[in-house]
């Protein structure tokens, strides 16, 4: 099934993106929620089975003396081991939703195996997503508004490291391609956060939908933006991939 688009590689903002980007994730809606439940019910169930390990080793104290103690639950070593963790958790599954992304955005259609896929990218992905995280954080810390230009211009480079880019070349080629339409990028990274916010109204169900858009978006804002994912393959049906530039943008 080819995707219709209504606008050209033109390297700029367009609030298109959240309806071609619906339109992908109903080809293979279920594929999509039921891959985004599996990553969440597994962060949650491994953190949880750690946090319970921790809390076990301080069984002895607790029976001792009827109190858990809380240096031993403020651990730094401990707190390490599971924020490192965690984050390889969302790096590995962050890899495989993100390839799906890619593949989406090429037309192919996806199964849930390619969750599972991103796994050569892990490192690539956690180290990206490191510098991230410390870009939003200094974006929350100007005012809150930051995190929006932030989000705008680094949250495709995903979609970059998921297709085999490296970190730090990915943060160079996003932040050259994104800053091309900063401002209208900030406008439609408030927008999608209101869309997302909305979705979660009622009972978080619209999350399950509005998340792998987000990360569709990524794929799309590359492909417009930044450098052409590869083309489709011949098995793709004609028409699913907009005619790419001959080359990225300088």
């Amino acid at each position: 099934m080819s995707v219709a688009t209504s606008y050209s590689s033109s390297g700029r903002v367009n609030f298109g993106w959240i309806g071609e980007s619906f339109e992908i994730y109903k080809r293979d809606a279920g594929v999509w929620s039921f891959s985004v439940l599996i990553s969440l019910l597994s962060g949650f169930a491994i953190s949880f089975i750690f946090n319970i390990a921790f809390y076990t080793a301080e069984i002895p104290s607790i029976i001792v003396n009827h109190t858990v103690d809380p240096a031993a639950r403020q651990n730094p070593i401990s707190q390490i081991f599971v924020f490192v963790l965690n984050l390889a958790i969302e790096s590995f599954f962050y890899a495989g939703l993100f390839t799906m992304a890619n593949k989406a955005v090429r037309g192919q259609r996806l199964n849930i195996s390619d969750l599972f896929s991103g796994a050569p990218q892990l490192l690539s992905i956690l180290f990206y997503k490191l510098g991230y995280l410390l870009l939003m954080l200094a974006g929350y810390i100007a005012c809150g508004v930051g995190a929006f230009f932030s989000w705008y211009l680094f949250w495709p480079g995903f979609a970059l490291v998921a297709d085999g880019e490296e970190p730090g070349v990915a943060f160079s080629r996003v932040f050259e391609g994104m800053k091309q339409d900063v401002w209208n990028g900030a406008a439609f990274a408030f927008a999608l956060g209101v869309v997302v916010v909305l979705s979660c109204l009622p009972c978080f169900l619209g999350w399950f939908v509005t998340y792998p858009m987000s990360i569709i978006i990524a794929a799309l804002a590359c492909r417009d933006m930044i450098k052409p994912i590869a083309p489709p393959s011949a098995e793709v049906q004609p028409g699913s991939w907009p005619p790419p530039p001959t080359e990225g943008p300088s």
